[in-house]
């Protein structure tokens, strides 16, 4: 499949860092479907196909922990990979991310080598 038969959805509360993953994912001929918090990103989740998530952990209303919550009890989400993306870097939060679903953790400031090679890990 070609990139451009994916659909990523990038969930963070910063507006310039969904700009920035936007914009690199679309170069990348990916489709992008945007969300600027966890009840929004559940919605998103609900109304489309989607085929991966970018996920920020810390975000206002519902944060990046509570969507994975939500995901791991809809047969219809479950499956879908979540890499978190997000400033935090420390183990306990780590591992409580991965023991909830997500299949990867990348730290900001984005390497978007890394983070490339993991969507293409997790799409296959």
């Amino acid at each position: 499949m070609s990139n451009s038969e994916y659909t990523i959805l990038v969930v963070d509360d910063n507006q310039m860092n969904v700009d920035m993953l936007s914009r690199r994912l679309q170069r990348d001929d990916y489709k992008v479907i945007e969300a600027f918090n966890g009840r929004e990103a559940v919605q998103c989740l609900q109304d489309n196909s989607v085929d991966l998530v970018l996920l920020d952990v810390m975000m206002p209303v519902m944060d990046g922990l509570d969507v994975l919550g939500v995901m791991q009890g809809e047969d219809e989400l479950q499956d879908i990979p979540v890499i978190m993306v997000t400033a935090k870097n420390e183990r306990d939060c780590i591992d409580r991310c991965l023991e909830w679903g997500a299949v990867d953790y990348i730290i900001k400031p984005i390497n978007m080598v890394k983070l490339r090679a993991s969507i293409q890990t997790y799409l296959k």
